[in-house]
């Protein structure tokens, strides 16, 4: 991963986060509160599970997007068969 997808991607988080505050304030507010008073086994708990399901989604972008091309290649066989109607959705 490149530096400039690490930053890429610290302001796509910075963005949605911006958007939940800005839509939703109250909710946000309520959240923050909820957080401030759950036991620290608890936000270390949602930590490690929102860490590793990021890093399993940047592995699978890496894979679909930058990878050897098959899973990209089958999906696009897959579709094509669909336009020409050898698959029935």
């Amino acid at each position: 991963m490149s530096f400039t997808a690490l930053l890429q991607g610290i302001a796509v988080v910075l963005a949605l986060e911006g958007l939940a505050y800005a839509i939703a304030p109250g909710f946000m507010r309520r959240a923050l509160a909820s957080l401030a008073e759950a036991p620290e086994s608890r936000l270390r708990l949602g930590g490690l599970i929102a860490a590793a399901g990021g890093i399993g989604l940047a592995w699978l972008v890496k894979l679909f997007f930058e990878g050897r091309g098959a899973m990209r290649q089958s999906l696009f066989v897959a579709l094509r068969c669909r336009e020409k109607g050898y698959i029935h959705p």
